[in-house]
């Protein structure tokens, strides 16, 4: 692999690796305890605690008038630069990630609410979406450079179940994206480039994630959009694989709770079945007889599918 010299001096070099980093930092703090940005971070406090968009003085008019979200950017850009031409191995000092076509900083967050500055490139093939993915926060989104087409999504429930209607659009500078859980958009074709300002906040306990299929409006996936509900998921795991008999009674607690996040819940059945069967299914049989619990029906399927399995259970439940 080949390494550029000044990269290669700079690894053996602490000294001069902290005095780059102390350059972007200082940068960073700078842009950050201006009046203009304090002023928004206030406001993002108020969005995040549940205030409305309109109702807050700064970051309103930033996410609905195109000059005033390119002179906010250009201010960030300016010092990022600056502070680059002095140390252009330095890192910026902004939580950021990259990937193909795609690339975000977080310039501001509290709480569940961020605002951050992403960028999509154009891909050599563009892919359409065959799903559709529905998440519970909302989001506003103010196209600052660049244009793109690409698909609009509403969920809408109707008797025979949830329908989601789609339809093809085009954006551009200047244009404002608004989504709530029941809604979604993808890019999909970016003509060069494209830059987007972008506001999102989420629930204290959001919904679950769902992606459905276009073609038949199908749902394929259910994921927990709560993030300690995805910590105590993976404690579950952990505690499973551990074979560790004394967590069947948090799992009995957790299963039976329907305040947690339905995935959760049916994850500590699964649990408690694989560690306890008995006990397992007696939980299981539980929920399948419990009149208004959203676990009743695909609780009622598994104990129908483990009796043909293992008849054997039913005699352990009667006793």
């Amino acid at each position: 692999m080949l390494v550029h010299p000044a990269i290669a001096a700079l690894r053996s070099n602490r000294p001069s690796q902290r005095s780059n980093q102390r350059v972007m930092d200082r940068a960073g703090s700078a842009w950050l305890a201006s009046n203009k940005v304090r002023a928004l971070a206030s406001d993002l406090a108020d969005y995040g605690a549940g205030a409305q968009l309109d109702a807050c003085i700064e970051l309103g008019p930033l996410l609905s008038h195109h000059a005033v979200a390119t002179g906010f950017t250009d201010t960030w850009r300016e010092s990022m630069l600056g502070a680059l031409s002095q140390s252009p191995l330095g890192e910026v000092p902004f939580r950021h990630r990259y990937s193909n076509g795609y690339s975000t900083v977080r310039l501001l967050t509290h709480g569940s609410a961020t605002l951050s500055l992403s960028a999509y490139e154009r891909r050599a093939v563009p892919s359409w979406p065959d799903t559709a993915l529905f998440v519970d926060r909302e989001a506003v989104e103010l196209v600052l450079t660049g244009q793109a087409c690409g698909t609009f999504h509403r969920l809408q429930s109707t008797q025979q179940g949830a329908q989601v209607q789609s339809e093809n659009t085009h954006w551009r500078a200047g244009d404002r994206i608004v989504t709530l859980s029941s809604s979604a958009r993808q890019f999909v074709e970016v003509a060069g480039s494209m830059v987007v300002l972008q506001l999102s906040r989420a629930p204290h306990r959001p919904a679950p994630t769902r992606e459905y299929r276009l073609s038949d409006s199908a749902l394929i996936k259910s994921a927990s959009g709560d993030k300690t509900a995805s910590r105590d998921m993976l404690a579950l795991g952990v505690l499973g694989a551990l074979a560790y008999s004394p967590s069947l009674d948090a799992m009995e607690r957790t299963a039976r709770d329907d305040d947690r996040a339905p995935d959760l819940r049916w994850e500590a059945v699964r649990q408690s079945l694989a560690l306890d069967p008995a006990r397992g299914f007696a939980m299981l049989n539980r929920l399948a007889e419990c009149a208004g619990d959203e676990l009743r029906e695909p609780a009622k399927r598994l104990r129908h599918q483990l009796l043909v399995a293992y008849p054997q259970l039913a005699a352990k439940d009667a006793a």
